[in-house]
C-alpha cells in the first residue's frame, strides 16, 4: 500500500498542518490518530502490514467483536480503525472506549 493509498482511506486527516476541527472534539481526536497512522507508516512501511496481521490474529482469536469483524468493510479499512481503538486506548486509557464505535 502506498502512503496516497492509505489516506485516501481516511475520514478526517487529509494531509492539513493544522487540526482544521474544534479543539477537545472527536472529530479532532479522530485526525490526530490518522495523522499518527500516517506518520508511523512513513518512519516504518512494514508497520501497515503488522497492523493487519495483528488485527487477522485478534480476529482468529476471538478478541475482537463489532465493525473489525465485519467482512463488508475492507480488512485495511478495518485496521485503521483497528489502529485507532488501540491508540486511543494508549493516549486516553481513562476515556470511554465505546469512543471508537463513533468513528
Amino acid at each position: 500500500m502506498t502512503t496516497k493509498q492509505l489516506q485516501c482511506l481516511f475520514k478526517y486527516y487529509n494531509n492539513e498542518e493544522q487540526c482544521p476541527y474544534e479543539a477537545n472534539s472527536n472529530e479532532q481526536l479522530w485526525w490526530n490518530g490518522e495523522k499518527a497512522l500516517l506518520e508511523r507508516y512513513q518512519q516504518d512501511s512494514s508497520f501497515w502490514e503488522r497492523i493487519i496481521v495483528s488485527l487477522k490474529e485478534a480476529i482468529m482469536d476471538g478478541k475482537c467483536t463489532g465493525i473489525l469483524t465485519d467482512t463488508s468493510l475492507p480488512i485495511e479499512q478495518r485496521a485503521i480503525v483497528f489502529y485507532l481503538d488501540l491508540w486511543h486506548g494508549k493516549n486516553y486509557p481513562y476515556d470511554d472506549l465505546d469512543l471508537i464505535y463513533k468513528y
